[in-house]
């Protein structure tokens, strides 16, 4: 192998193991559900009770820390992030 095939191959392997690393995003499976479960979260429902609500209704199941996660990233939800430690631990 010459140097310049080398080269070549040492940059394919790079490039390779660079896009092997990207970290992927995936659309959340609660996204379906956004506007149902932030107008329940508003009313008073914790979060427990929202991953009951979503295995009955929807036959979907999401851990409560999973909903928690996703509804304190929403833009709508911003500023709650104070209630939702002592909401999780309510159930």
């Amino acid at each position: 192998m010459t140097p310049q095939e080398a080269a070549r191959e040492l940059e394919a392997i790079r490039a390779h193991r660079s896009d092997a690393r990207k970290e992927r995003y995936k659309r959340s499976k609660l996204r379906r559900y956004r506007n149902e479960l932030v107008a329940l979260h508003r009313m008073g429902a914790n979060y427990h009770e929202l991953s009951f609500w979503l295995r009955c209704e929807h036959r979907l199941r999401a851990d409560p820390s999973t909903i928690r996660r996703y509804l304190i990233q929403l833009p709508e939800l911003a500023g709650n992030e104070g209630m939702d430690d002592a909401e999780l631990s309510q159930g």
